[in-house]
């Protein structure tokens, strides 16, 4: 070149890391700025149209009409002058332009007569590379309307490479986000199986316990044991909700289902835990009939009143709903501490907890309300939040209208199947601990027990002509066997009956929980209370285990209460 390599400018360092940051050196072609190229050379009325950034020591063009290389070297190239100004730098005659009549690029191929180049200017005025076009023969008649055109063009590119880099960023934030909530529900599932085993022996064993220690002074300490047990139960209870929701195995099961009944129920339940805090609870029906799930609906509003309960401390509570067009809202206002606008979309994440930085135990852990964004999205109803902090809160559930029914409705409770005694349970455990708790609970309510560890004890005791009755069996044994290889092989030696079973677990990923439910067996979620596995065995020998379904965990029940 005639006076050697072009200079650098003086901001480089801080243009080159500006170019870095937009992400879009060496990416595919892009059809938004292949356009803008096309409708240049057809408005400049030239052969060549790019779109040149400017790297350390090339140009690459992002877009390039009318040429068929994809880069040059940066000391033979035009726009590393052009990015040296902010004004459109124009060359009517290369070969009379002391700075390029010996560039081999118009003193070759492909013989560059004509250049117009405008900064790409982004960043604050970093200069990236060019909007340029470019001619082979001179020309003199590119007047300052075209250059300002051309900087027109120069700036829809800047805007158009923003723009895609401000796509690109969320892709990558929302990939970033998927990971870690995958990452996050295999860390809840593995916690969760790991603390259940512990707390699972420590119920069993209470419940052996109970009957013992009756009208003992050791039946308070037992009693106090419990209360702390069912707090550690709380926890793993609401970690349980998120896995099986994030799982996708809660099915939807919409229904007719008359609103006044569910509200009466539910302010029948909670007004004297509310009177106890001081609280006055009201229910508000009406006589609307709504289409939903009754079961997960039933859980989106007990948690919405747990919530209240938990955070009302003078005041009171009320329960109703209003109609709104074909939809019906249903609400729990409370006179609670209020939510600042800033931070009611926190409420709904997990473990958040304003006005709790102690962590009481008390006031919940921080899982109700996510679990409540869970089940309506799975519903599609809406959940809404209005509060004013020092007034309180009013929680929303929109649900669509399904029609009237004529006169007051009432519920019939399912009644319970009868206790069921002297017949034979298979009770599958690897843990020595569980099995005995597991088998001295299921002897006392009159049954008699046969104990595996594994598969092949199964095996040993299926071979000496036992035919049990039904079968409690864990799902993760040792050796990479489940419980439901040993159901399947329980169904194997009596051909033509479905023998009754039901798998424990406290494996919540999402994989294994889907896996369980397919099996055709009850699914029991540790830890699970005594009283909670005495009616779980109940209702499988008395038949009602036919048909998948999930027996008990704090999720939502398959079956109505």
């Amino acid at each position: 070149m005639g006076q050697g390599d072009p200079p650098l400018p003086p901001d480089e360092e801080a243009r080159l890391a500006c170019l870095g940051g937009l992400g879009i050196l060496d990416t595919p072609p892009d059809p938004a700025f292949d356009r803008l190229t096309r409708l240049a050379s057809r408005h400049f009325g030239t052969p060549v149209a790019l779109v040149s950034l400017v790297d350390a020591g090339r140009q690459w063009f992002k877009s390039r009409h009318g040429l068929e290389v994809a880069e040059t070297p940066r000391r033979v190239s035009f726009c590393a002058y052009a990015i040296l100004g902010d004004a459109v730098m124009v060359v009517p005659d290369a070969t009379r332009d002391p700075r390029f009549a010996a560039n081999p690029l118009v003193t070759g191929p492909p013989g560059i007569r004509f250049y117009a180049g405008a900064p790409l200017l982004a960043g604050g005025g970093l200069r990236l590379g060019t909007f340029c076009v470019i001619d082979y023969r001179p020309r003199r008649d590119f007047g300052p309307a075209f250059a300002e055109d051309l900087a027109e063009f120069a700036r829809l590119a800047v805007r158009e490479a923003e723009a895609a880099a401000a796509r690109r960023a969320e892709r990558e934030a929302r990939a970033g986000a998927e990971r870690a909530s995958l990452a996050k529900t295999k860390f809840l599932a593995a916690a969760s199986h790991d603390l259940r085993q512990p707390v699972q022996s420590l119920l069993l064993l209470m419940g052996v316990l109970e009957g013992q220690v009756a009208g003992t002074p050791a039946a308070r300490t037992l009693a106090v044991m419990g209360e702390a047990l069912d707090g550690l139960r709380g926890l793993l209870d609401g970690l349980l909700d998120l896995s099986r929701l994030d799982a996708g195995i809660v099915a939807v099961k919409p229904a007719a289902t008359p609103i006044r009944p569910l509200l009466d129920r539910l302010a029948h339940e909670y007004g004297p835990r509310a009177a106890a805090r001081g609280l006055r609870l009201r229910a508000v029906g009406c006589g609307g009939v709504v289409l939903s799930d009754p079961v997960l609906l039933e859980r989106i509003l007990r948690n919405l009143l747990e919530n209240a309960v938990r955070h009302t401390e003078r005041g009171g509570i009320l329960l109703g709903c209003r109609r709104q067009g074909s939809s019906l809202r249903v609400e729990v206002l409370d006179t609670g501490p209020g939510i600042p606008a800033e931070r009611q979309g926190e409420v709904f994440e997990e473990f958040v907890q304003l006005g709790n930085p102690e962590r009481d135990r008390a006031k919940g852990l921080g899982l109700g309300l996510a679990v409540v964004r869970r089940l309506a999205g799975l519903l599609g109803h809406r959940v809404s939040l209005r509060s004013v902090p020092g007034r309180g809160s009013a929680f929303a559930v929109t649900v669509p209208l399904a029609g009237e029914v004529p006169g007051p409705a009432t519920l019939v409770p399912k009644s319970p199947p009868g206790p069921a005694r002297g017949r034979v349970v298979l009770v599958v455990d690897d843990e020595a601990v569980i099995r005995l708790g597991l088998q001295a609970l299921v002897a006392g309510w009159g049954h008699r027990v046969l104990a595996a560890g594994s598969l092949a004890e199964v095996g040993a005791l299926l071979d000496g002509g036992a035919a049990p009755d039904a079968v409690l069996a864990d799902y993760r044994l040792r050796g990479g066997e489940t419980g439901l290889d040993v159901v399947r092989a329980v169904r194997d030696r009596q051909p033509g009956r479905a023998v009754p079973a039901a798998i424990l677990t406290g494996d919540t990923d999402p994989a294994r929980l889907a896996e369980a439910r397919a099996s055709g067996c009850a699914l029991l979620h540790k830890p699970v209370p005594a009283a909670q596995l005495r009616a779980a065995l109940a209702d499988l020998l008395a038949g009602a285990a036919g048909a998948p379904r999930d027996a008990g965990g704090p999720g939502p029940p398959a079956a109505a209460p």
